[in-house]
């Protein structure tokens, strides 16, 4: 959890010297969130979790929206959801679940990826002035 919240400071540190805090406020991202629980703090987890609804319904604009899952790998105490967030919730959501719930957030885009030419031989028809051309 100390390096979650070495990062977290370190992003808000970067923000407040370039002048871009306000700006990263506003905009809202997709992030993936990988969380981790210990079966000895679930009790605590489920009671954080009903008061985490109550709070969102009176203030929904502090936390993300979740856009897909919550989704638990088997047999394991870990897993992963999909936000639609800013830096500020998703700070916001860090600090409500310290520290039964380990979380770590990567941003993510989408990708075209599939759409590239699978064989690098014909690079013909591959990237051309950065845009992904479907190959045929």
């Amino acid at each position: 959890m100390q390096h979650s919240t070495y990062i977290k400071c370190n992003i808000r540190k970067e923000l407040w010297e370039n002048g871009g805090w306000m700006r990263i406020q506003r905009e809202h991202s997709l992030f993936l969130a990988s969380w981790e629980i210990d079966s000895k703090n679930l009790g605590r987890v489920l009671e954080k979790a009903r008061d985490l609804r109550d709070i969102m319904n009176v203030r929904p604009g502090d936390f993300p929206r979740s856009v897909c899952g919550p989704y638990s790998l088997k047999g394991e105490g870990k897993g992963f959801q999909i936000f639609e967030a800013n830096y500020v919730m998703l700070d916001n959501l860090m600090n409500f679940w310290f520290p039964e719930i380990a979380l770590t957030f990567k941003p993510i885009t989408e990708t075209r990826l599939w759409e590239m030419n699978a064989s690098h031989s014909k690079t013909e028809k591959g990237i051309q002035n950065n845009q992904v051309i479907p190959v045929r």
